[in-house]
């Protein structure tokens, strides 16, 4: 009896143990989400926080887009690019998210350089593409009726002689005084041309990718901003951010093989800008010197003391565990036990690189270490991992000993390259609960930044202004759709989707012609917790041309799926001429919701030979907060170190509440060293890191830049500055061993010109040199005779004879019509025959070559009619009209936005046409009304112009109205 009554009083104090655990799990923990910024520095915690820092309202629209352009290449450099999955596809794993760029590693190659402006560009309100140009790629921002070309990668543009800046197309007849030779150049002014590292560096190179389109193409929508810049700190946590790195960084797989094909990058020293000391404007850190890297470091030291609340606060799951005494321990024997703790940074974990040829021994981003006690031997202990949000573990530390012991684990192979990952400590009582339990632990992850936007302490004054977030967790998810990526178990639904096998980026699609097709997924918040906003994007891809039916759309819904409210649809600009396009949208629910369902949506054409619309990828973030969506109650410890004459300095605040606080730095300049925060209440007790995050693998380096390839590169560039002749560039076009030189040389002598450019392209067209005849006709089209380029009219690469007409037409010369005609009744090609017909037209004046194109406009159809309709109308041809008209009735999107392009070039539209184009649904189609009124609008159309300007839904669209309105406004008063 007495046994039975003291195991159910046993029984009794279990569950009461179990109980509590479970109460502690659903009361609400006590975290901080801080935010500090300094007023020397600009504040990147969001792109709307970037643009209230750097754009005031009285700008003009020019003094804001060239504001963005310097704060793009004031706080970014060129170098091989951060890639954070581990395969081969550049295009989709490089770093495109916006705020990631800037804040996590502040370096990438042009194309991910243009996605920072992009995304600022658009927030401003300003409608920016990418631009590539024969391997790099540029960003051209839309404002005052055209577009003109910012590059801040290469850190430069050009004034026309008016003073407006230059587009991309204004390089082709103008490139000596744009870039040789520049009239009004910007400062800096392509800076890299000073030393050149790589081809496209080298000041004649560099022109030829701006002197033909032979490889250019426009792309919209090329940036992510689902990242969040959010932390939440909990107590027995502190954030150290470094002004300099420990050599710890993503090491990028295959950065070896960038290196040898580069020469001036030293892998082995890590990020860094190489342009630094070329020009006087070259951005420098805080210490004067080149922007570089630096690291971060995240200490997770809970007290377990009997009576805290950490483990509580601390915890992200658990099972059947007991932390009210010392530690914590299972509540039941012969039951599995678990408890999971996440660790989350707005900045990606990084470790010392290990041999960078074959990446994979990496250490010291993250470690696990502790204390635990066991005292039977058929008592289980573990550690185990997951960097998939807990979609797969992997057990990392297993306990073999009996006793109390010390343990400590480096798990870098699971965490590095990513934002987030979990620990979970599982364990199993045989007989007696507390025969096995964690006495003590911390867990110490360091992380890579961009140190040229921290909060810097500067001499003199200086204030920093805090805020607070109600964020108390913020999730991010990525899914691709290859067979091993689990994305069937991770969505919620799928529906009408087939998947597109690919090496690198497998795709959904509609599984049927005239189909529709969807995946959904589920956003939730931990238990106590709601969802208080939510970002999402993906990458799709489509056919260029978007025939009818194809749509993409993003979509959610609140707290149950069904009732879904439009996020976001695809809207193809008629220039758009890549495969790819990225989405971004926000969701902000009117007050924190349980759960949030977010639906992507393809549409598929009827055409059975056409490509489905598809998806590549899906992203989302998400911040949880309480359900009152109130700031902890807690408040945050700021540390400032920096050195100054010497000696070093800290100012130290405690912080509780929104507001700013202030402090002078006396004496010389600062070197600042680190900011630290961690919260008011029951700080740590030690700030050392465990000596396993201090133990880089041993690594034998080697050099990189002693290649054959390398070598033959830089004795190129090192001949051409010294003789930038077209026999120097021909010797090598034929003779160099390296082949990135020989395909460069064509552009390098065309842009020379001149009659031995001309003999020197036309001997290695008919040699069949590659590019030879693409640069030949290129120059023919401004210098030479014109039955020389007439002549590629008949060749047989289609390419050539579309550039071959669009010379032409730019040379404007008679001679051209004959052949041009000939061509035009032979051609098959439609794009060609419409290109071909639009240089005819503008050459000559014959009726008989307008009645030529109306009866090729009855033959051609789609896009190619709408060229084809667009040279007609411009020459007041009533069937060109009609054809345009009937264009802007369609049901497509992209062809109307075709039309009204040309519409509002041919200067003879019907302006009630134009006027009515200003509420068609698609964005293009408006722009395109917005751009024609501005050229050839009456006073008919100014009230019109106003009405747009204050209620369009696109931003851009309402200022270039504006600017629309004045422009009208001028030319009235002018001509009446």
């Amino acid at each position: 009896m007495r046994k039975t009554g003291y195991i159910s009083l046993l029984i009794c104090v279990l569950l009461v143990a179990n109980v509590r655990a479970e109460k502690a799990e659903k009361r609400e923990k006590l975290r901080v989400s801080p935010r500090i910024v300094s007023i020397h520095t600009v504040d990147t915690h969001s792109i709307k926080s970037i643009l209230k820092s750097i754009c005031r309202p009285e700008m003009t629209r020019e003094e804001k887009a060239l504001a963005i352009w310097k704060f793009c290449w004031k706080h970014t450099w060129h170098r091989p690019p951060a890639k954070e999955r581990k395969r081969s596809s550049y295009q989709l794993d490089g770093v495109y998210d916006a705020l990631k760029l800037l804040n996590v590693y502040g370096y990438s190659y042009c194309y991910g350089i243009r996605a920072l402006a992009e995304a600022l560009y658009d927030a401003a309100g300003f409608e920016a593409r990418s631009t590539g140009i024969s391997g790099h790629q540029t960003v051209e921002v839309f404002f005052n009726g055209k577009y003109h070309n910012l590059d801040n990668d290469q850190r430069g543009y050009s004034r026309l002689e008016d003073g407006t800046i230059a587009s991309v197309a204004d390089f082709y007849a103008g490139l000596q005084k744009l870039l040789i030779t520049p009239i009004k150049p910007s400062s800096p002014f392509f800076p890299a041309v000073r030393n050149p590292r790589m081809t496209y560096e080298q000041r004649y190179i560099a022109a030829s990718q701006l002197f033909s389109p032979f490889d250019d193409y426009s792309k919209h929508n090329q940036y992510r901003t689902v990242h969040s810049m959010s932390m939440v700190l909990r107590p027995g946590e502190r954030f150290v951010r470094f002004w300099k790195g420990c050599g710890k960084w993503n090491c990028v797989p295959g950065v070896a093989a960038e290196a040898a094909f580069n020469g001036y990058i030293d892998p082995w020293k890590g990020p860094y800008d190489p342009y630094f000391g070329l020009y006087p404007e070259a951005p420098a850190g805080e210490d004067g010197k080149a922007l570089t890297y630096a690291n971060g470091l995240l200490l997770y030291r809970p007290s377990l003391d009997p009576g805290s609340r950490d483990y509580a606060d601390g915890v992200f799951r658990d099972h059947n565990i007991n932390s009210s005494g010392n530690g914590f321990c299972p509540v039941r024997a012969g039951e599995v036990s678990w408890a999971e703790f996440r660790v989350s940074l707005p900045y990606v974990i990084a470790g010392y690189p290990g041999h960078i040829k074959n990446p994979g021994d990496t250490r010291g981003a993250a470690v696990v270490w502790g204390r635990y006690t066991r005292t039977a031997q058929d008592s289980t202990l573990r550690i185990l991992v997951s960097g998939d949000n807990g979609r797969t573990w992997h057990p990392v530390w297993k306990a073999k000993k009996t006793g109390t012991h010390k343990f400590a684990v480096d798990f870098t192979s699971y965490a590095e390259a990513q934002y987030a990952y979990r620990i979970r400590f599982e364990m199993s009582a045989a007989r007696v609960p507390d025969s096995v339990r964690i006495d003590s632990f911390g867990i110490e992850t360091a992380c890579q930044l961009n140190p040229a936007v921290l909060p810097a302490v500067r001499k003199g004054e200086n204030r920093m202004h805090i805020s607070f977030s109600p964020d108390r967790e913020v999730f991010e998810r990525t899914y691709y759709f290859n067979e091993d990526s689990g994305y069937e178990k991770s969505a919620y639904g799928i529906k009408g989707l087939m998947r597109i096998p690919h090496k690198h980026y497998s795709q959904l699609t509609p599984d049927k012609p005239g189909g529709e097709g969807w995946i959904i997924y589920e956003i939730s918040a931990p238990a106590g917790m709601k969802v208080g906003w939510a970002d999402i994007g993906g990458t799709f891809r489509g056919l260029r041309t978007a025939p009818e039916g194809q749509y993409y759309r993003m979509e959610y819904s609140v707290d149950m799926p069904g009732k879904w409210i439009k996020l976001w649809e695809a809207d193809k600009p008629p220039y758009h001429e890549h495969w790819c396009f990225e989405a971004n949208a926000a969701i902000r629910p009117a007050a924190p919701a349980e759960r949030l369902y977010v639906r992507y949506a393809l549409g598929r054409s009827t055409d059975e030979k056409a490509e489905g619309g598809r998806i590549v990828a899906t992203r989302m973030s998400w911040g949880c907060c309480s359900a009152d969506n109130a700031p902890a109650g807690m408040g945050i410890r700021v540390t400032h170190t920096w050195k100054q004459d010497g000696t070093a300095k800290k100012h130290t605040e405690t912080v509780s509440k929104n507001g700013s606080y202030a402090f002078t730095a006396q004496g010389g300049d600062v070197e600042n060293i680190s900011i630290s925060i961690e919260p008011a209440v029951r700080p740590q007790r030690s700030a050392a890191p465990h000596p396993l995050m201090l133990t880089p693998p041993e690594v034998k380096k080697e050099r990189f830049d002693n290649t054959e390839k390398v070598r033959a590169l830089k004795e190129a560039l090192a001949r051409l500055e010294r003789s930038p002749s077209v026999e120097t560039a021909e010797e090598l076009m034929y003779l160099s061993s390296s082949r990135l030189v020989r395909i460069k040389m064509p552009g390098f002598i065309a842009v020379r010109g001149g009659e031995k450019a001309l003999r020197a392209l036309k001997k290695a067209h008919l040699n069949g040199l590659k590019n030879a005849g693409l640069f030949y006709a290129a120059l023919l089209g401004i210098e030479g005779p014109t039955g020389e380029l007439a002549g590629f009219l008949d060749h047989t690469d289609t390419r050539l004879r579309s550039w071959a007409a669009s010379f032409l037409q730019h040379r404007n010369d008679k001679a051209a019509v004959k052949p041009l005609r000939k061509q035009i009744r032979k051609e098959y090609d439609q794009r060609s025959r419409a290109l071909q017909i639009r240089a005819l037209l503008k050459i000559s004046d014959h009726p008989d070559d307008i009645a030529l194109a109306e009866d090729i406009l009855e033959i051609v159809s789609g896009e190619n009619r709408i060229i084809t309709a667009g040279a007609l109308a411009s020459r007041g041809s009533g069937k060109g009209m009609h054809v345009l008209k009937i264009y802007l009735l369609n049901t497509n999107p992209y062809l109307r936005a075709c039309a009204s392009a040309e519409l509002a070039a041919c200067g003879t539209a019907p302006e009630d046409l134009l006027i009515e184009n200003l509420t068609d649904p698609s964005q293009w189609v408006r722009r395109n009304a917005v751009v024609g009124l501005s050229r050839f609008g009456t006073e008919i159309c100014i009230e019109h112009l106003h009405t747009t300007a204050r209620s369009d839904v696109m931003q851009h669209i309402r200022k270039e109205a504006e600017w629309a309105v004045r422009k009208v406004k001028e030319r009235v008063g002018r001509d009446f």
